[in-house]
Formats: structure tokens, C-alpha cells, sequence
């Protein structure tokens, strides 16, 4: 699961404490952001403490995790290893999707745009925003 918290006014140096109400360790970290998987299902409380030097906030909410009835489709980016997208042209992605055979969920799909040097290890990269771009078709 990925989380994210948002601080208002944007504060220049917030350090992010997160506890998964799993028993996990808890997480710290300077982006707003955490990635987290449970191991079994039920109703985990998540908490975030955003703090500064001046003040924190905590935030909690409740998270329910159940047993997919499917395996993970497979996902295959039909682009070349290295792609250069420049924001004065338009880009097209494509990707080859192997649902697997479920019909059991209704499908969606999202894309996200990280800049990085590979996507080998995203999680700790921004997504570069799209404000103006249809991410689900």
C-alpha cells in the first residue's frame, strides 16, 4: 500500500514518522510518501506524525486489507529501454496487459511519471505532476 501526506502550508523541512498498526517498525522519513505491505488480511490503524521545528500534526486512518481473489495481472511498458519525453511534445505510452484470466474486478488503469533514471526503484521519487493529463485511459 502507498500512502501519502499532505502538510499546508508547504513547510521546507518535515521529518514523517509512520506506524502501519501492524507491528512493523516504525518508518521514518523526509517525503511526504510511505510504501507498506501487510502480510495478513484485517483492519490495520495507520498514523502519520509530520514535524518540524516548530510544531507536528498527527493523522491516522483506518486501513482494511483482504485476500485478492486473483493473481497480479502482468504488466509489460511497450517502450524502448531508454525514452526522452520532452513537455513541448506530445507522448504516447502504451503498455501490454495479461489480466490472467479475472473477471472478478473491474479493471482500472493509472499511469504514473516518475523522474528517474530507471524505474527500477521508484518508490522513493515524486511522480511528476500531470495536472492536465487523463492518467486513467
Amino acid at each position: 500500500a502507498r500512502f501519502e501526506a499532505a502538510t499546508s502550508p508547504s513547510p521546507r523541512r518535515v521529518a514523517y514518522r509512520w506506524d502501519f498498526g501492524d507491528g512493523a517498525l516504525v518508518e521514518d522519513t523526509e517525503e511526504p510518501w510511505a510504501e507498506h505491505s501487510y502480510l495478513r488480511p484485517g483492519d490495520y490503524r495507520v498514523e502519520v506524525n509530520a514535524s518540524n521545528l516548530v510544531s507536528f500534526f498527527v493523522a491516522q486512518a483506518t486501513v482494511t486489507v483482504h485476500v485478492l481473489a486473483c493473481r497480479e495481472p502482468e504488466v509489460e511498458v511497450a517502450l524502448p529501454p531508454q525514452v526522452l519525453m520532452r513537455r513541448s511534445q506530445r507522448n504516447y505510452l502504451e503498455a501490454h496487459v495479461n489480466l490472467r484470466d479475472c473477471v472478478t474486478y473491474q479493471t482500472e488503469y493509472r499511469w504514473q511519471v516518475y523522474r528517474a533514471p530507471s524505474c527500477q526503484r521508484p518508490a522513493r521519487m515524486a511522480p511528476v505532476a500531470l495536472p492536465s493529463v487523463d492518467v486513467s485511459r
